[in-house]
């Protein structure tokens, strides 16, 4: 399916706010972010993630976990 470049701009630039707020970009998180359908998301994130690669910047950063070990080691 092809979407606009419009539509494709407005996704990426949803998903750019996600990563900035740490949040893994995945189809329900940016589906709940702008509400686009489906359809629309899976082109659009497959060109961020090319327009990424391309400028040779890191993939997404996954969502910091730590465990409760690392949390009980942490002083307070």
């Amino acid at each position: 399916m092809s979407i606009s470049k419009e539509l494709e701009q407005n996704i990426h630039d949803t998903i750019n706010t996600l990563v900035e707020q740490d949040v893994k970009p995945t189809y329900e998180a940016i589906r709940g972010a702008g509400g686009y359908s489906y359809n629309s998301i899976k082109p659009a994130l497959k060109s961020w993630r090319e327009n990424k690669a391309a400028a040779g910047e890191p993939r997404e950063q996954k969502s910091t976990e730590i465990t409760v070990d690392e949390e009980l080691k942490t002083p307070s």
